[in-house]
C-alpha cells in the first residue's frame, strides 16, 4: 500500500513538470547563454532564465515574449517556439545624447559671464569659513598695510591741465621770443 501511495505522489508532482518544456535563450553574435532574461507569456506565465540560460514555459500559451536591457525583444508564437531562442543585441539605438551649443554673440557671452561673476566679499559672506584662520589673517594684515603705505607715501601726480605737445609749441614760442626772432 506504501508503494502505491508513494508512486501516485511522485506521478501527481511530475504532473506540473510534464506540462512544462525548457528553453535556453542566447546571445546571436556570441552564443553563449544569457542570464537573467525575463520570459512571460500571454496567460501571465513569467520566468527568469538561469545561468546557463534556461527556463521553463507552459506548454499552452499564444505569444511567448524574451526580453533583456540590452538587446531586441523577441515576440514569438507559439508555433515558431523551438528549444533555443537567439536575442540580438541592440546596437543601432541611442543611450544618451550630448547636446553642445556654441553662440559668438558677445552680448550673450557678457551676460553669462555676468551671471557667474560672483563678488569675493559676498562669496565670504554667503559662506564664511568656521574657526580661526592665521594665514587669512596675516594676508589680510599685509594687504591693509601696503594700502596705507601707499597712501601716505605717494605723491600726487602734478596736475595736467592743457595737452603736452601744445605746452611744449608755446614753450618753444616763448623762447623764441625771448631770444628776438619772432
Amino acid at each position: 500500500m506504501r508503494r502505491l501511495l508513494s508512486s501516485c505522489l511522485i506521478l501527481l508532482l511530475a504532473q506540473p513538470l510534464a506540462a512544462q518544456r525548457q528553453i535556453t535563450v542566447y546571445d546571436l553574435d556570441s552564443k553563449k547563454p544569457l542570464r537573467a532574461v525575463r520570459v512571460w507569456t500571454n496567460t501571465n506565465y513569467s520566468d527568469t532564465t538561469d545561468y546557463l540560460g534556461h527556463c521553463l514555459i507552459p506548454q499552452k500559451f499564444d505569444t511567448l515574449v524574451v526580453s533583456k536591457p540590452g538587446y531586441l525583444p523577441s515576440r514569438i508564437p507559439y508555433n515558431k517556439v523551438t528549444d533555443t531562442i537567439p536575442l540580438l543585441s541592440n546596437y543601432n539605438r541611442l543611450d544618451e545624447v550630448v547636446v553642445y551649443g556654441e553662440d559668438k554673440s558677445k552680448k550673450l557671452n557678457e551676460d553669462i559671464k555676468g551671471w557667474t561673476y560672483q563678488d569675493p566679499t559676498e562669496y565670504a559672506l554667503q559662506h564664511p569659513v568656521q574657526g580661526f584662520n592665521p594665514f587669512g589673517l596675516a594676508f589680510f594684515l599685509v594687504q591693509k598695510a601696503s594700502k596705507l603705505f601707499l597712501h601716505k607715501h605717494r605723491k600726487a601726480p602734478a596736475a595736467i591741465t592743457e595737452d603736452p605737445i601744445l605746452k611744449a609749441y608755446k614753450d618753444t614760442q616763448e623762447e623764441l621770443k625771448a631770444q628776438g626772432r619772432k
